[in-house]
């Protein structure tokens, strides 16, 4: 695939708008200067495509199209006594994921940087010139965006898995780091899959890459966050007697909006009734599988005490075995929970966000126990004011779960059924977010390990 041959808008896949967003920096440092790279095509991207677009003489419409990505991929070269800054910045921190240090990460294309560039190049049979232009650049984007890797393959993706086969620890093995996916590599990755539950075949797909990315960087399993919410926090999870649970599962298929957005009542299985506390309040969520042939599954959420069905999201798998889309379709009900109050439907990268999350989860999590007042603290209160709550951030992101990329429950509901008082919108998503992490991401991982990569 041309990675520059494509339409990128406000509903194409995070790394693409990720991909975009670098570019724009890369060619003028001062794009974007209060979102940055985020992975969202809102009003500051589309504003500087179009400032873009009106500097190069192009059609201007604010949509990155073929002819925008390759004319911004032509006006970008770095090389030693040339452009400094963000851009330069950018780079290093790209060669850092390929294991190629620069040394520091400090925007200037030194010695360090130079030989860096040389070492991706000669890794991905490019000219070697130590100069990042067009072609350096386009490969290592490619090489970004890349989620799957097989035998016979070579260049740096390869080498990064094969550092981080190494550095991983819940699998005793080393392999020869040469960038050459050989015999070695293949046999290492097959017994990784074997001893983390993965669908077993040498070939590193997005979920096997997504376990070994988390594995290398020795992430917080969803077990881990769900603990430090209970016993920080104050969260309680925990699954419901059965008699509870046939009850919300009744209420469930009997709902007639639940029912005409699904196509069927059936669920074939339940795979957990969950309930979700925060003080006194609490929340049940079921999650199931939907009995269509359609390997559906759904997860919905009620109001515990007044068994109102709030929200539910029906996810469906809709790539191959060898990529992570799964489409999720949200549907927010209304007061009495038998009319809809909004239907939302996205397509998102399943593992690959997940770890982004994750990987944002962690850092945020050890900068907030590195505090003095969380370090002393047994107990953590949440608090309206992110301000003044240590682990406000590590809260917002505490959602392993794929259920924070695109599940629209009313977080306004959720809040005033778990007992938190804020008017602060970004507060409320955190406290779902928190609430996903703990509580579902172990079961919705139930989901992501079907049978692929």
């Amino acid at each position: 695939m041309n990675i520059d041959n494509q339409l990128i808008t406000t509903d194409s896949a995070k790394r693409w708008i990720e991909m975009l967003q670098k570019q724009l920096i890369r060619e003028n440092p001062a794009a974007l200067p209060n979102d940055g790279i985020d992975g969202i095509y809102g009003a500051e991207t589309t504003e500087w495509v179009t400032r873009f677009q009106q500097r190069k003489g192009l059609y201007v419409d604010g949509i990155a199209g073929a002819e925008t990505l390759e004319r911004l991929r032509t006006d970008i070269v770095f090389y030693v006594g040339g452009p400094s800054g963000k851009g330069v910045e950018l780079l290093q921190e790209d060669l850092e994921y390929f294991y190629l240090s620069s040394g520091t990460i400090d925007g200037i294309y030194g010695a360090g940087t130079r030989q860096s560039v040389r070492d991706f190049q000669a890794d991905n049979n490019l000219f070697v010139d130590g100069e990042a232009g067009p072609g350096t650049m386009k490969k290592m984007d490619e090489l970004l965006t890349t989620l799957f890797a097989q035998s016979s393959d070579t260049g740096s993706l390869v080498r990064r898995i094969q550092e981080q086969l190494n550095e991983q620890e819940s699998t005793s093995v080393s392999v020869y780091v040469d960038g050459i996916y050989g015999s070695a590599t293949k046999n290492a990755i097959t017994q990784f899959q074997t001893e983390n539950n993965l669908y077993v075949d040498g070939i590193v797909g997005p979920r096997t890459m997504h376990f070994l990315d988390a594995q290398a960087q020795q992430l917080m399993t969803s077990e881990e966050i769900q603990n430090a919410l209970e016993s920080r926090a104050g969260f309680s999870f925990g699954e419901v007697e059965e008699a509870v649970a046939t009850k919300f599962i009744s209420l469930l298929e009997e709902n007639s909006v639940f029912t005409g957005n699904l196509g069927t009542a059936n669920l074939s299985s339940v795979n957990a009734v969950t309930q979700v506390g925060y003080q006194n309040n609490g929340m049940l969520i079921v999650y199931a599988e939907v009995d269509d042939n359609s390997e559906k599954q759904v997860m919905a959420f009620f109001d515990e005490k007044e068994e109102e069905l709030l929200t539910f999201s029906i996810i469906q798998e809709t790539g191959s075995a060898y990529d992570d889309l799964i489409k999720i379709t949200n549907v927010s009900l209304t007061e009495n929970g038998e009319g809809i109050e909004e239907i939302e439907t996205t397509v998102a990268e399943s593992d690959n966000q997940q770890l982004l999350l994750e990987l944002e989860f962690k850092e945020a999590y050890e900068k907030a126990l590195s505090s003095a007042s969380i370090a002393s603290a047994s107990t953590i209160t949440l608090s309206s004011d992110p301000g003044e709550d240590p682990l406000y951030d590590a809260i917002q992101l505490a959602c392993g779960s794929l259920l924070a990329i695109g599940a629209g429950v009313s977080y306004a509901k959720i809040a005033t059924i778990l007992g938190v008082t804020t008017t602060n919108p970004v507060s409320l998503g955190a406290i779902l977010t928190a609430v996903a992490g703990g509580a579902l991401g172990y079961y919705f991982c139930q989901y992501l390990e079907s049978p692929l990569s």
